[in-house]
């Protein structure tokens, strides 16, 4: 894939004509580390913003750090040095409860409890997080998006397939009304078109409710879907980042089309 010699840094400016304008930032990062215990390095000196209100893509083989770095946005991850604001705030100043509040992260393979499936939504409800009456206005709406269907509800999580656990964990995580969702893989076991109108109504949510979506995607398709803004990874460094529309039009979009179809660089 990339070396040293073959990484691209694209500066936001060379695919945006209107990016003089300054947006505030829900996320930024300066300088971010991650290090094992033994001290072998995940990520290296990431510099990332990604805007309030916008859609930010990550992507990048597998293994290239994309699950950790967005692990440290509500500090399931700890950096190993440099600095991360969520929100204009310190990361580290930040009760880590009420940052994953703000901050949802959805796992490729998340949790669930062995009960049934509205017990494992209403669950925020008991631990008090949304109340019931927001959380009976809001759950229709909430199961549409993410692709659920509403006829599941009672039946045992254990008969689930993987995908539809996926897509239970993302509707739980809208309940929330997060100003951050971060969605790891959330394509990963829908077809084509299945694929387009999930990301269609995920963007159609961010735009109505002004939150901020990171996803972390394998396919090419995804991105023209997503727009926004563009991180590649590669062996824990950013290789290249811009507006995803830029990018995908110019000489460096057949080097992402090529990483996500595993071909040779």
């Amino acid at each position: 894939m990339f070396n040293s010699s073959s990484e691209i840094e694209t500066p936001l400016h060379n695919h945006n004509a209107t990016s003089h304008v300054t947006l505030p930032s829900a996320v930024s990062l300066r300088g971010v580390n991650l290090r094992t215990q033994s001290g072998s390095e995940i990520l290296t000196n990431i510099d990332w913003d990604v805007f309030q209100g916008s859609t930010a893509v990550v992507i990048g083989p597998s293994g290239s750090g994309k699950t950790r770095l967005v692990r440290l946005l509500n500090r399931l991850d700890e950096a190993s040095s440099g600095h991360i604001d969520i929100f204009g705030l310190d990361i580290k100043q930040w009760n880590p409860q009420q940052l994953r509040r703000k901050v949802v992260y959805v796992a490729q393979t998340p949790y669930l409890s062995r009960n049934t499936v509205l017990e494992n939504l209403e669950i925020i409800c008991k631990l008090g997080v949304i109340s019931k009456s927001t959380f009976e206005r809001s759950l229709d709406e909430a199961l549409e998006i993410a692709g659920f269907q509403k006829a599941l509800l009672d039946h045992s999580v254990n008969t689930l397939s993987g995908g539809e656990k996926q897509r239970l964990s993302i509707a739980r995580a809208l309940l929330l009304s997060p100003e951050i969702l971060v969605l790891d893989e959330p394509t990963s076991s829908l077809d084509g078109l299945g694929a387009q109108s999930f990301l269609q109504r995920l963007n159609h949510w961010r735009q109505k409710s002004n939150s901020t979506l990171i996803v972390i995607s394998h396919r090419f398709a995804d991105l023209s879907v997503l727009g926004g803004q563009l991180l590649m990874l590669n062996s824990g460094k950013a290789v290249l980042k811009g507006e995803t529309s830029g990018i995908l039009n110019s000489a460096e979009g057949e080097q992402v089309r090529k990483l996500l179809s595993g071909e040779d660089l």
